[in-house]
């Protein structure tokens, strides 16, 4: 058997999907809805056409140094790989009549639509080679991948029931309410769409496949949060942040790949990384650090189980697509921890890995979606940094205190100019402490600004206010607190930050007094890496 049918699905719009909703339930139901569309319900489309026991497939993750289908000549399909939100499959190809390519597509596309609705799909099919998987592999995977694109700009069918003037709108979704829902959270039993019914369904699913996924960590004694409420807010302090963390040049690295066994094994490596961060994530900067959060004032509920609720839920954790939700002041320090594990990892070849960050603060009760796209936004300007600079980890950060409309540059632009230039001195470098952009800085002035002794939060008000205003200002303000013995943080060497305020139309102190209130870390002292120690630095 010489030539097989490649088929190449994928599933467009996912973010939109996990993320439309406003209620956590929903959108970790959909996230675990989405992780079963290669997982459970294609394995069912394939029992569906093949028979039972016939195709495994996760056998690629088994055996990724094995095309199956080369040593198998009774073997009717094999998964190529899963990754990147596409599966490719391949077929025994015996003629167009005979390949059983579309009718696998066929009932997986009727699978989705009863269990996953609202979803569409795209497909591309050609015909190839088997020696080609190994030899000729780049081309054959640009060539499909060229198809898909063409297939995801034609017409797609509507998934959902339409909308009519005499039927009532999901007051989760806005859709067409056609399903009854018992309600839950104290809340009305009613009618809902389809789509929320089946996120909502399969809230608790995800919840037991995280529960079983990280029981080590877990030790039976915590939890995660079904809840946007439940991450330890305070009357006071009741914001969330939205982290989305994205891998450097994952794409290139996999675009690079010359053969199948080679992407397999790429595919496994990352999502192995990926796994193995959140797990040291969870072990060493969230549980571990517990009774810190509490001191700092954060307060945890328990489940009806008794187990404590973790301030942090995952949403997505596939490959280097990372998204996580916790309580508003952890969320750029948690976000900065996982890529430092991140970073960490080894896979094969690669052994510097980086990645960048962009962390929505929020109000609790924010549109989700909105925060969702904000921390998206975020990270492309950390990214964008991050190639400047030749592939290095970044992250960037907003804080909403309210509502706001148009995209992140408009923000800034209408926010954050001033007669003196820009109030955000970001986005941050997390993994070099020598640049006046490293991270490293902002952390220790937020540590000298907390000093109350020295610093009264009266005065650091003021400053804020006044770096609004013009350099003559800020000036008798730095030289008026310099006489009374407080100095502004310095940053690196030969900068002038500290004696102006302003450099190069840049402040970094702006950001310092913002991030006060959001950022907890259990480390007191921010000692600089291969570097002198604050105290010695001062």
């Amino acid at each position: 058997m010489n030539t097989l049918c490649a088929v190449l699905i994928d599933v467009p719009s996912i973010q939109n999907y996990v993320y439309s909703g406003n209620r956590l339930k929903e959108n970790v139901g959909a996230s675990y809805l989405v992780q079963e569309i290669y997982g459970a319900y294609l394995q069912e489309a394939v029992d569906k056409t093949f028979g039972r026991n016939i195709v495994d497939i996760n056998a690629w993750r088994q055996k990724p140094g094995s095309i199956l289908m080369r040593e198998q000549e009774n073997l009717p399909c094999e998964v190529g790989y899963i990754g990147g939100g596409n599966a490719l499959l391949l077929f025994k190809y015996e003629g167009d009549e005979k390949c059983k390519a579309k009718e696998l597509i066929q009932n997986w596309t009727l699978i989705l639509l009863e269990k996953v609705p609202g979803l569409a799909t795209a497909v591309a099919i050609k015909r190839i080679n088997i020696e080609d998987l190994v030899n000729n592999y780049q081309n054959e995977m640009s060539d499909l991948f060229q198809t898909l694109a063409e297939n995801k700009s034609k017409y797609y069918p509507n998934t959902t029931f339409s909308k009519h003037g005499i039927t009532a709108d999901c007051k989760y979704s806005g859709l067409t309410a056609e399903v009854f829902h018992e309600g839950f959270d104290d809340e009305e039993p009613g009618y809902i769409s389809c789509v929320s019914k089946a996120k909502l369904k399969a809230s608790e699913d995800s919840k037991r496949f995280l529960e079983e996924k990280f029981k080590d960590e877990l030790e039976g004694k915590y939890t995660f949060a079904s809840l946007f409420s439940e991450f330890g807010q305070t009357d006071g302090s009741n914001h969330i942040a939205i982290v989305y963390i994205d891998g450097n040049k994952m794409s290139s690295k996999f675009r690079k790949c010359k053969d199948l066994v080679e992407t397999r094994e790429l595919s496994i490596a990352v999502q192995k990384a990926t796994d193995n961060s959140f797990k040291q994530l969870i072990k060493e900067d969230v549980i571990k650090n517990m009774g810190f959060y509490l001191d700092s004032g954060l307060k945890f509920k328990k489940d009806d189980e008794h187990k404590q609720i973790l301030p942090i839920r995952p949403i997505v954790l596939s490959g280097d697509d990372i998204t996580f939700v916790c309580n508003g002041k952890l969320g750029v320090y948690l976000a900065e921890r996982f890529i430092n594990h991140f970073s960490s990892q080894s896979i094969g070849s690669l052994n510097n890995l980086t990645a960048c960050a962009g962390i929505a603060i929020t109000k609790t009760k924010y549109p989700f979606f909105r925060g969702y796209e904000l921390s998206e936004e975020l990270c492309q300007q950390a990214k964008s940094k991050s190639r400047e600079y030749g592939d290095t980890s970044w992250l960037d950060f907003h804080i909403v205190y309210g509502g706001f409309v148009g995209n992140l540059q408009s923000i800034r632009s209408r926010q954050f100019n001033t007669v003196n230039g820009n109030l955000h001195f970001g986005p941050y470098r997390i993994d070099n402490d020598n640049d006046n952009k490293s991270f490293y800085y902002i952390k220790r002035g937020i540590d000298i600004f907390r000093d109350n002794e020295k610093w009264p939060r009266s005065k650091l008000m003021e400053f804020r206010s006044l770096l609004h205003h013009t350099d003559v200002e800020i000036k008798e303000f730095i030289e008026s607190m310099q006489n009374r013995g407080l100095l502004l943080p310095e940053l690196n060497e030969g900068s002038q930050y500290h004696k102006k305020g302003w450099e190069n139309k840049e402040t970094p102190y702006f950001d310092m007094i913002e991030l006060m209130d959001f950022y907890l870390s259990p480390e007191q002292t921010y000692k600089k890496t291969g570097g002198e120690s604050d105290e010695n630095k001062n």
